[in-house]
């Protein structure tokens, strides 16, 4: 089974507008692992990463 997802992050503030290209491949990669921990383990990870 393949799970696809598309992900849209706008950053508004000068310094985050030119961090993000760097911050993309991280926040994809915790949201993947997020959606692994809820599929398999029905974890609520909402709170988790306040």
């Amino acid at each position: 089974m393949l799970w696809q997802s598309a992900n849209e992050y706008r950053f508004t503030g000068l310094p985050m507008r030119l961090i993000a290209p760097l911050m993309r491949p991280a926040l994809s990669l915790q949201h993947m692992r997020d959606f692994k921990a809820f599929a398999e383990h029905g974890a609520d990870v909402r709170e988790a990463h306040g």
